[in-house]
């Protein structure tokens, strides 16, 4: 028969799973949601199955890691996510599981930020990044999930003054034709990086 430590350790994980399930089932607003930050492991795990070709050295490893990542290891992340998200079909497909994965965690209103991307070896240029991931939404829309998605178009503060004003024009062009989907700009990237020059001369 079952010992009281026993008991009480299956009790612990039926309280987990009901806890688990309530906090899920809570509506929630996500107001500042990077989309690269956010793409999951089983994502990531479809995109470098996509591409064996990369042979990418410790990708699994740092997948792996999860929450237990180091900061190191989040920067390799992010490398990482930039080698495998380079055709607008991988940029659709991150900004959908994105979504749904939020959907699924009982998310009702969210704002994915991004900064606009270009990829001379595909062609992808920074407004066919911005077309992809606003058509990634509107898909989601489409299917019926209950979740209601804006966008925040990001400029990394390393760009500098011209890359910043590219991305201004943009998101306002961007701002005037989407209906309320884009709703403004994100100011990302290294905050020791000084911006006020940046801001002022976009």
């Amino acid at each position: 028969p079952p010992s009281a430590g026993t008991d009480s350790v299956m009790a612990a994980e039926r309280d987990q799973e009901r806890d688990l399930r309530f906090y899920r089932q809570l509506p929630k607003v996500e107001l500042h949601a990077h989309l690269n930050g956010c793409i999951s492991s089983a994502t990531m795990k479809k995109l470098m199955a996509q591409k064996p070709y990369l042979q990418i050295q410790n990708g699994m490893t740092v997948i792996d890691k999860g929450k237990k990542r180091s900061l190191d290891e989040c920067f390799q992340m992010f490398q990482l996510i930039y080698q495998i998200t380079t055709r607008t079909e991988d940029i659709l497909l991150i900004t959908k599981d994105v979504i749904k994965e939020f959907a699924d965690d009982g998310v009702k209103y969210l704002e994915l930020r991004s900064t606009p991307r270009e990829e001379k070896s595909t062609g992808m240029t920074k407004r066919m990044y911005v077309e992809t991931v606003l058509e990634g939404i509107k898909q989601c829309k489409e299917e019926g999930l209950d979740i209601d998605v804006r966008l925040l178009i990001a400029i990394n503060r390393r760009g500098g003054p011209t890359v910043a004003k590219q991305t201004v024009k943009l998101a306002e062009e961007f701002l005037l034709s989407t209906d309320g989907v884009v709703v403004g700009l994100d100011l990302s990237g290294d905050p020791t990086v000084s911006f006020w020059v940046i801001v002022v001369s976009s």
